[in-house]
């Protein structure tokens, strides 16, 4: 696989996860939030970060779920619970 097809792959799986996030931002959070991400170098997508920085989840449930090859969860739910203190964080 060259370079290009590996760029357009992320390419895809970025636009994929940003639609994701989009359509549950239109659906709206009741009480909780599912966030489907892959782990990447033991970290979240960039993309959660901005999503994080910019809504409030104060009171509601954050529910990760990781695509792992192996490691899991990583460090994903302590960042997670750094940015958003006044959530729930579950993992299953």
């Amino acid at each position: 696989m060259g370079s290009n097809a590996i760029g357009n792959r992320i390419k895809r799986t970025q636009n994929t996860l940003l639609y994701s996030v989009k359509a549950s931002i239109f659906k709206g959070f009741q009480r909780e939030a599912t966030f489907y991400f892959p782990n990447w170098w033991g970290d979240m997508p960039m993309i959660l970060y901005s999503f994080l920085d910019d809504y409030d989840m104060s009171g509601k449930t954050i529910v990760p779920f990781v695509t792992s090859g192996g490691s899991g969860f990583s460090n994903t739910i302590r960042t997670i619970e750094s940015m958003e203190p006044d959530a729930i964080s579950q993992s299953y």
